[in-house]
């Protein structure tokens, strides 16, 4: 798992061409980013292919809020 967001990025740049060979893809439509660093606000930029993501403050992901401010919340 990369540790940041550089290690990140680099991992989907080698994930790209291994996906979009069968005819796969990675709707960044769908993609968002969270970033969780300190109180501040980080600011950051992640690309899919060509198409940089989406960066959001919370994202519901399987019933769990993510936030920013490093709380989670369980959604029922």
């Amino acid at each position: 798992m990369p540790n940041t967001l550089d290690n990140l990025q680099k991992a989907a740049y080698k994930l790209h061409p291994t996906i979009t060979e069968p005819g796969l893809t990675i709707p960044a439509q769908k993609t968002k980013l969270v970033v969780f660093k300190g109180r501040e606000p980080v600011r950051s930029k992640f690309v899919i292919g060509s198409k940089i993501t989406e960066k959001v403050n919370s994202v519901n992901y399987i019933g769990i809020l993510y936030i920013t401010n490093k709380k989670l919340t369980l959604i029922n």
